[in-house]
């Protein structure tokens, strides 16, 4: 009997690829609102929470630039899009951390006011949006 090796991390990797394939396929076939020609690499992890007039989203964004994001509030839906790079260091062993275009979308529950403006702020990689709610709108 011989032995064949197994490349752990390269099953990983492949897997990863194939689950980032069906989410992309999927986010694209749900979201036709989306450009055509932005393929998101990674999907920000997201924290919604709500008090009695606000509506406070939370993005985990480590390492993005306020100038590398993309903030769009329309009716009930917040989309945070953007891009990530990682400066190369030598030959890749180990990729854990997401880099390239990111998209994320949010539906809040509460409609928004809109004659005031999200409250967005950028700080320690994370990205805290604070959305009014319209009036009649909260609990």
């Amino acid at each position: 009997m011989e032995l064949t090796p197994f490349n752990f991390w390269r099953k990983i990797e492949e897997l990863h690829e194939k689950i980032r394939k069906i989410i992309t396929e999927t986010i694209d076939s749900l979201s036709p609102a989306l450009p055509l020609d932005f393929e998101a690499d990674f999907f920000p992890s997201a924290n919604v929470y709500i008090s009695d007039d606000y509506s406070t989203v939370i993005f985990s964004l480590p390492g993005v630039l306020p100038e590398d994001l993309d903030l769009n509030l329309e009716g009930n839906s917040l989309t945070v899009r953007g891009r990530f790079e990682i400066p190369a260091a030598g030959q890749p062993i180990l990729q854990e951390i997401p880099k390239g275009n990111f998209i994320r979308r949010i539906e809040l529950p509460y409609p928004p006011d809109e004659s005031k403006q999200p409250e967005a702020e950028l700080s320690d990689g994370l990205l805290i949006v604070r959305i009014r709610h319209a009036r009649g709108g909260n609990r």
